[in-house]
């Protein structure tokens, strides 16, 4: 986005690159989150099901012997 934005600057220089390269950069990276969530969702949903049997091997671990 940056290198997109330095072009764009040296192509018109009358834009002033920092007021449009502010909100052009948070919604680029709303976009790659967006993206990218699917993948997010799909490793915390398997750590959330881990969480019971991780809970139990801890437990275990405090048990008197």
């Amino acid at each position: 986005a940056n290198a997109v934005l330095a072009l764009l600057n040296r192509a018109v220089p009358q834009i002033n690159a920092m007021m449009v390269a502010f909100p052009i950069t948070i919604g680029l990276g709303f976009v790659v989150f967006l993206a990218a969530l699917p993948f997010i969702m799909s490793a915390m949903r398997e750590w959330v099901l881990a969480i019971p049997q991780d809970v139990r091997h801890v437990t275990d671990g405090f048990a008197i012997q």
